[in-house]
């Protein structure tokens, strides 16, 4: 008799949890649904970047050094001008350019690399003439600086 009555008694403690779990579960569902769902905001549209596009060239890349530059100063770094031309082989207008400089030494060891940024347009089967511009911090011991695009932005520059 007494293990009839401990039986029974666990048996009902653990109905009694098991009626307990499933009634706290489906208020929780009910809360869940009850809850405000989430309101998404339109952003205005950017334009799209292309990382390393192929139809962009950077050719033509010269290179005048500040011992060359007439009144430039030798303190910290050098100076340059850099004069770019890049080329647009695709059908699209590209803007925003984000060149990748590599400037190396005499023994074609990579000294050191900047990133310089050309906000014109560049219209499909256009060339672009960046014209000269003025870097400072270039290393010493650099000779030649090769030219990477590393990214651009598609379409017209954006009129604000």
């Amino acid at each position: 008799m007494f293990r009839k009555s401990i039986f029974w008694g666990l048996t009902m403690m653990l109905a009694t949890l098991l009626i307990w779990l499933v009634v706290r579960a489906r208020k929780q569902e009910a809360q869940v649904a009850k809850a405000p769902a989430e309101i998404v905001r339109s952003a205005k549209s950017s334009p799209t970047r292309v990382i390393a596009p192929k139809d962009l060239d950077a050719g033509e890349s010269q290179v005048e050094f500040a011992s060359m530059v007439s009144g430039a100063s030798k303190s910290s770094g050098r100076g340059a001008l850099l004069h770019v031309v890049i080329r647009n082989r695709g059908a699209v207008p590209y803007h925003n350019v984000m060149l990748k400089l590599t400037w190396v030494g005499t023994s074609g060891k990579v000294l050191d690399t900047q990133n310089h940024l050309v906000p014109e347009t560049i219209g499909p089967g256009q060339t672009l003439d960046a014209g000269d511009v003025a870097l400072e911090g270039v290393p010493n011991g650099s000779v030649k600086c090769t030219i990477a695009i590393l990214h651009s932005d598609l379409g017209q520059a954006q009129t604000r």
